[in-house]
């Protein structure tokens, strides 16, 4: 760990205690993050438990992709727990709680290091999961790494990265680059001697100090033929380097990596071979091969991984446009000609094979069941990846404007929101998105506008009929006048509410008005102590 001693010793420090500890480990792709983290891991005690997850970028990702990850082929998983963390019938809280219960069986009362690898890709139940691990007693040690040039407001990491530097009990540990001494003596132990000053400053040049592009660099060099290396010409980008690994691969083992790349960072042996079409026994001889290249990692049972991102992002770069889609649409079919297909995964397909049909199909369905278990991000996600073909799709736009308050992305959600509202073509649907317009103009301190919206659902009642769309748009009513301080009008409206959800049998609507009635009569003292005022109808339960 040439260049990395403190920061080894640093982490090393923190397992050791046996106290309850987070480390936020931070640097650019190929600035040896994971092998800081696997370094680590070889020091800590045999009776550790040690678990460790992987992100996965962009779409793709599960809710709780990082522990279910982390927790893949672990003989000790309990698959009630498992399928509890996915129920949609379950709460977000009731499932954040499954999965911290599902680690306190894994680790019991022994020391542990627990690591979520590539935090800036994580889904917003890994991010939650994250800062309730980090509030746990016990021995244990919390590690997260991200890229910080690929952290974004709309990601949920961002929040959670910065309450995490306001704790002053968290170590922040940054990776730089290399200096050029230490770029001379990483060179000196991989070739067993010092290394001419030439050599050393013509690599250090070339890679800019990142370790992971100048050890793939001495990869390529055979025999590490240091003295010939500033003779020839060197690869310009890690990328260049990487690509030339598999140049020398025949025809077919290409043709197994080329399709890899296209299947994400878990490429499952089954689909793999059914996009390939490739017999088993084949496909196992080629695979053995890559793994003793060095170009893919066997990563749990019956599924593989590039050894690093930045592989699979090079090999696929240098893909033909055509040659991608036509993968991704044989992925696409047989994940269409299965019963349970993760709606995320065909719509990531779909978009890349140009389905637009399929991928819509996909993002309405995704949309639904993350906004159903609470996963705002990944819905808003996909219905974006519909909104970008179908842009006046309301379902879709509905969908996302939700996802997006629920994110906490205001400027989003009420961007969504309005065109929602511009394009209802049915007054139930003009009335929900005012409802939730209501509540977004509240949170973003739009107070005209909250009025504006008020009065616009305040005419929409007097055209619907008595049921259940105008007692959820008297609820608005009720939201409004109490979130702008009119408590008269609060409860004027949430009343008529429960008139009309009793009379219609609406428990749901019942349920949102007399939160609103109950909120109003706690900021009135008079009322509070007896529950409502004396001229409230009591309503039967």
């Amino acid at each position: 760990m040439i260049g990395r001693e403190s920061e080894l010793r640093r982490l090393a420090q923190l397992a050791s205690a046996r106290e309850p500890a987070v480390a936020i480990v931070a640097g650019e792709p190929g600035i040896g993050k994971t092998r800081l983290v696997h370094e680590l891991l070889t020091t800590v005690p045999a009776e550790t438990v040690v678990l460790v997850g992987q992100a996965e970028p962009g779409s793709l990702s599960r809710p709780y992709e990082v522990l279910l990850d982390a927790i893949d082929g672990l003989p000790e998983s309990n698959e009630e727990q498992l399928a509890a963390l996915a129920d949609p019938r379950r709460s977000p809280v009731e499932r954040l709680h499954t999965g911290l219960a599902i680690l306190a069986d894994l680790i019991g009362d022994s020391p542990a290091v627990i690591v979520f690898e590539d935090l800036h890709w994580a889904d917003s139940e890994s991010a939650a999961l994250f800062e309730r691990i980090a509030d746990q007693p016990g021995p244990r040690l919390l590690i997260g790494t991200y890229r910080p040039d690929e952290v974004t407001r709309r990601q949920p990491v961002a929040g959670l990265l910065a309450r995490m530097e306001r704790r002053h009990t968290v170590t922040h540990v940054r990776l730089d680059r290399l200096t050029p001494s230490q770029t001379a003596a990483l060179l000196a132990a991989a070739i067993g001697a010092p290394a001419p000053l030439r050599a050393v400053t013509a690599l250090h040049h070339r890679t800019g100090g990142n370790p992971f592009f100048l050890e793939e660099l001495l990869r390529a060099l055979p025999g590490y033929d240091v003295e010939a290396l500033v003779e020839q010409p060197l690869p310009w980008s890690l990328a260049e380097v990487l690509r030339r690994q598999v140049d020398d691969l025949d025809p077919v083992s290409h043709r197994i990596v080329e399709t890899a790349t296209v299947l994400g960072h878990r490429i499952p042996f089954d689909l793999l071979a059914d996009v390939t079409d490739m017999g088993e026994d084949e496909l196992i001889a080629v695979l053995r091969d890559l793994v003793t290249r060095g170009v893919l990692v066997e990563s749990g049972e019956d599924e593989f991984a590039f050894r690093h991102a930045l592989v699979r992002e090079a090999i696929a770069d240098q893909m033909l446009g055509r040659q991608r889609r036509r993968l991704h649409e044989a992925a696409l079919d047989v994940l269409l000609s299965g019963d349970a297909s993760d709606p995320a995964m065909v719509a990531h397909h779909a978009c890349g094979a140009g389905r637009y049909d399929d991928m819509i199909a996909a993002a309405r369905r995704g949309t639904a069941l993350y906004l159903s278990i609470g996963s705002a991000y990944q819905a808003l996600q996909l219905a974006e990846m519909g909104l970008d073909e179908v842009p006046d799709d309301t379902d879709l736009l509905a969908a996302a404007a939700r996802a997006a308050w629920l994110a906490g992305l205001l400027d989003d959600a009420l961007r969504y929101g309005r065109r929602w509202r511009d394009l209802a073509n049915t007054t139930t649907d003009r009335a929900e998105s005012l409802y939730l317009l209501v509540r977004l103009a509240w949170e973003s301190r739009e107070t005209d506008e909250m009025r504006a919206l008020t009065h616009d659902i305040g005419t929409l009642i007097a055209q619907l009929p008595p049921g259940a769309d105008q007692a959820r748009a008297m609820t608005a009513i009720a939201q409004s006048a109490y979130l702008r301080g009119d408590p008269d009008a609060a409860l004027l409206w949430s009343d008529r509410a429960l008139a009309l959800a009793d009379e219609f049998d609406l428990p749901a609507v019942r349920l949102a008005a007399l939160l609103e009635k109950g909120s109003t009569l706690t900021e009135r003292p008079q009322s509070a102590a007896a529950g409502r005022r004396p001229e409230d109808p009591v309503h039967p339960r």
